[in-house]
């Protein structure tokens, strides 16, 4: 009788914790960087921010289809000299900066997308550094944040980039008083958003939709649990307990309220009695 009570209780906690998944998620758990010095130029490029105190982004993501690239070129040499060859891709970047972070602090990065726009995701995060010393990081960044700009090779990005920043830094000199903000950690997160589906519709397949996505930027409270599940952890406690109890007092009422009925084993053995007697009269 104990162990179908607990069973009881059990069933009746685990219904209450059922629900229906509405959306998709990915995400990236890391730790702040070291802090940046506060002469790193960090208006360019201009960039959408996450912090701690801004810490939900909603926007929409360019997608593409993921490419297996052309690789088999490498096959045959020649080919590969008169045909630069292309590297797969997962789908179409896109740039974030994480900003206001603190060093050795637990983070997560959670991107949240409805199931009704099949896509697939892949989050990176780099340091300042990564990404201005690495030319592949830099073309990436330069192309989501100016999609018009015409490749030049890797001198053309450099310089391109170099006199972009001067430009920005020397229009935000003209207009801004210096900056006195302190030293702080940041990153720069890439997204990489794929389309996932298939159709029979051919302008679907051609010219891919954006998804709407949501961005935020949790930290972890003492670097073991995201501070933004703290509410839905407590709810969920207190729903548990509360099962618990109420459902020990439904099954007292029930146990008791069959106690109380006759068997139907003592009602048939009273019937037999009743018709002895009528016979004995």
């Amino acid at each position: 009788m104990a162990s179908l009570r607990g069973w009881f209780r059990t069933a009746f906690v685990l219904v209450l914790m059922v629900g229906i998944a509405y959306a998709n998620v990915e995400k990236i758990i890391f730790l702040g960087p070291e802090k940046l010095s506060p002469e790193r130029d960090l208006s360019w490029p201009p960039l959408k921010r996450l912090s701690p105190s801004n810490s939900t982004l909603r926007t929409l993501l360019e997608r593409a289809f993921p490419t297996k690239g052309d690789l088999w070129l490498a096959l045959d040499p020649l080919s590969a000299l008169k045909f630069p060859l292309e590297a797969p891709t997962l789908g179409k970047d896109s740039w974030f900066l994480l900003d206001e972070l603190q060093e050795g602090q637990r983070y997560e990065v959670r991107v949240c997308w409805a199931a009704t726009q099949p896509s697939s995701f892949h989050l990176h995060k780099y340091t300042y550094s990564e990404v201005f010393e690495d030319l592949g990081h830099l073309a990436s960044l330069l192309k989501f944040e100016y999609p018009d700009m015409p490749s030049k090779g890797d001198e053309g990005l450099r310089t391109q980039s170099e006199g972009s920043s001067e430009r920005d830094t020397a229009d935000a000199s003209s207009t801004t008083t210096p900056s006195t903000e302190a030293a702080h950690s940041v990153l720069y997160l890439k997204i990489i958003a794929g389309a996932d589906y298939f159709t029979t519709n051919e302008t679907l397949m051609r010219e891919v939709p954006p998804v709407l996505v949501d961005i935020i930027l949790d930290p972890y409270l003492f670097n073991v649990f995201p501070k933004s599940l703290v509410p839905t952890a407590v709810y969920i406690v207190v729903l548990a307990v509360i099962g618990f109890f109420l459902s020990g007092v439904i099954w007292d009422k029930l146990y008791s309220v069959s106690k109380t009925e006759p068997s139907p084993s003592s009602s048939s053995q009273g019937e037999v009695s009743r018709t002895e007697e009528k016979k004995d009269l």
